[in-house]
């Protein structure tokens, strides 16, 4: 029987034609080379599948599926893995050659960390550098960020133990293109997490990373799970915000805070107003919800900044006319 690597390598990819070989030559030339690499093919059109399986050698998995989205595809690499410690990796990003040497060696300093991550350097679709990102450090610096923090650990620098994901229940398919944070801030709240202060990632920002429409979705969903991270710790229950689509999660969400006094709503008023906008995209399919949802935007008009509200509604057509209609008579 063939022992079990040290690391399960997991990376999700889809339509990255252009840069997944840099991607896969940077964890092959690994100091550290104790691994196996399991690479699912998200449904990509383009060539990425061809390079993918170009490769012999033997650390290599790979998996082709139709596409379902990166949290299925993390979650069907997460099923065959391994090994007691996961890396992520993402197909248009680089790591640097002793990446995986200098978090195992963290690690196995710190048996108390579930999950550490690492700073990176930002470069572009020519690999020219940018800007050195860096993340919380410790422990404690990340237990003290709010729940709407959004730079918690880089998920293509992470490497988690697979204990504490299954302890929490890996990533969850509410979240898609917010499910590393969802994840991070229910780790956070059972485990230690951690970065290094050495960037060991080159980040590449590319034009087709997501789409202007996806943005709108992963504003939503990261809304969405620090609204839950905050219910949390306040000892509430957020089954009720996980049934059905996102869009009624976040008229759920929304609809929860604004019945709260003014003293017991997020201090942060672009939570609501992402949460507002995640709904607003199951708003015309489903006229139920339609008062429910003006409602609550009148509500966010009359009790936030009336002028910030009204830039992120006015491209609403049908829901933001009647808001219109409405707020030129209500009080600012």
């Amino acid at each position: 029987m063939v022992a079990a690597p040290r690391l399960s390598v997991v990376m999700t990819v889809r339509n990255v034609e252009p840069y997944v070989r840099e991607a896969i030559d940077s964890i092959l030339g690994q100091t550290f080379a104790d691994f196996e690499f399991i690479i699912v093919d998200d449904g990509s059109t383009d060539r990425t599948w061809d390079l993918v399986s170009s490769y012999g050698d033997a650390r290599i998995r790979p998996r082709r599926q139709p596409p379902q989205g990166i949290v299925a595809a993390a979650n069907a690499a997460l099923a065959v893995a391994r090994a007691g410690l996961v890396a992520r990796m993402d197909g248009d990003d680089i790591a640097l050659p002793a990446r995986f040497q200098r978090q195992i060696d963290h690690l196995d300093r710190h048996p108390d960390i579930a999950a550490l991550g690492t700073a990176l350097i930002e470069i572009d679709t020519r690999g020219i550098h940018g800007r050195t990102i860096r993340f919380p450090p410790t422990p404690a610096a990340i237990r003290a960020l709010p729940p709407s923090a959004t730079q918690i650990v880089a998920q293509g620098t992470a490497i988690v133990r697979r204990a504490a994901l299954d302890a929490v229940g890996g990533y969850r398919p509410m979240f898609e293109l917010s499910e590393d944070l969802d994840l991070w801030l229910r780790l956070a709240e059972r485990f230690d997490l951690a970065n290094l202060d050495e960037p060991l990632l080159l980040y590449r920002q590319h034009p087709t990373q997501i789409t202007q429409s996806r943005q709108t979705t992963r504003r939503a969903s990261s809304a969405l799970a620090g609204f839950l991270a905050a219910e949390r710790r306040a000892g509430r229950g957020e089954a009720e915000y996980l049934s059905g689509s996102l869009a009624a999660s976040c008229l759920a969400a929304a609809r929860a805070i604004s019945s709260r006094p003014a003293g017991e709503r997020p201090a942060d008023r672009k939570l609501l107003i992402n949460l507002l906008e995640g709904a607003k995209s199951g708003i015309e399919a489903r006229t139920a919800v339609n008062g429910a949802y003006r409602r609550l935007v009148l509500e966010a008009l009359w009790t936030g900044d009336l002028r910030q509200t009204w830039r992120t509604l006015r491209s609403w057509r049908r829901p933001a006319a009647r808001i219109g209609a409405a707020s030129d008579t209500s009080r600012t």
